[in-house]
């Protein structure tokens, strides 16, 4: 992944995932959300206009919401995290968000280079009587986030 955002002079390099089940020991290949290639302001901006939150035709978020398997570099990686600050659900997904409003390039990729480790305590697994005030919550960072309006909340 280094090599590649070195070679492409990008500011962030997507790659693929494996989710692995610690309690089957089963591993599946994420889908491919995004197309492989290479980003440039413009599409980014296309990309949050039109399916960051979601896309019809997969069900789920166009760029994947996790900071696993994403390489960033340092200058945009502190924002990132004081964005995140307060936000219990959904962190990941508000402060890629940030990222993806300031970069000016992106290289997605289709080798898989992360596993992504799902267990049974993990915080997604675990039920939550407030997850819908942790959803709104994230959803109010965002519109606070959106001064240029790419997303309809």
């Amino acid at each position: 992944m280094l090599d590649t955002i070195m070679e492409d002079n990008t500011d962030i390099i997507v790659c693929q995932y494996i989710n692995y089940d610690s309690k089957t020991k089963k591993q599946e290949k994420s889908m491919l959300r995004t197309p492989i290639g290479i980003y440039y302001k413009e599409d980014i901006v296309r990309l949050l206009n039109k399916n960051f939150l979601y896309n019809e035709k997969t069900d789920m978020a166009e760029m994947p919401p996790f900071l696993c398997a994403k390489l960033i570099k340092r200058e945009f990686v502190q924002e990132f995290l004081n964005v995140e600050i307060g936000l219990s659900y959904n962190e990941d997904q508000v402060g890629i968000f940030t990222v993806l409003l300031r970069i000016n390039s992106m290289s997605i990729i289709q080798d898989y280079f992360y596993y992504y480790r799902n267990h049974s305590v993990q915080a997604t697994a675990v039920y939550n009587d407030r997850l819908w005030e942790r959803i709104a919550d994230s959803m109010q960072r965002f519109r606070e986030l959106d001064r240029s309006n790419y997303l309809v909340i």
